[in-house]
């Protein structure tokens, strides 16, 4: 049988806050319609109060993986009755990704847009016509990390795993 037996490693901060705005800018009965904004952002700044690892020390140095900055806004404008179009917006600031805080993630900025129109068939049931394009500017950017990463062999470490580029959809929705 195994044994293991764990001590924590050391004790750490964390201080931030967070804003949620939510506002329907105008809401009309004809065009242009209703337009809808909802946007938040996060601040935090998370340290290392107390960590030695290995005999190296990191006090004070800042959590890697976690962001200073994100804030994301979602605009959805409704010119028609039937008519959505929608649009999502997301900044990530950039990140340490190992204790020392040498090896950082660059901060990234995306742009997502879609459109959808309901037909009525019957009574009973709707389709949605929808389609979009996620990443619009095609940026470059790695929303997952590996903290620490080790490597093997011969090979780097892998920190970085790359987003999706831009790339389009359309499909139908049906509703019952």
């Amino acid at each position: 049988e195994d044994l293991f037996t764990w001590i924590n490693a050391g004790r750490t901060n964390h201080t931030g806050f967070e804003f949620l705005f939510k506002q329907k800018i105008f809401r009309l009965p004809m065009f242009p319609g209703s337009l809808y904004l909802n946007a938040n952002y996060t601040w935090s700044h998370n340290k290392f109060v107390d960590f030695t690892d290995d005999e190296k020390v990191f006090d004070g140095n800042k959590l890697p993986g976690i962001p200073s900055h994100i804030a994301q806004a979602n605009l959805k404008w409704e010119p028609l009755s039937h008519l959505i179009i929608d649009s999502q917006l997301q900044f990530v600031g950039q990140q340490f990704i190992d204790d020392a805080n040498i090896n950082v993630n660059d901060s990234y900025f995306l742009t997502n847009i879609s459109t959808s129109y309901r037909l009525s068939i019957s009574r009973i049931s709707d389709i949605d016509i929808y389609g979009g394009i996620n990443n619009l500017s095609d940026t470059h950017y790695s929303p997952m990390l590996t903290v620490n990463a080790v490597a093997f062999g011969n090979s780097e470490p892998r920190y970085y795993y790359p987003g999706m580029p831009r790339h389009f959809y359309i499909g139908i929705r049906l509703f019952m």
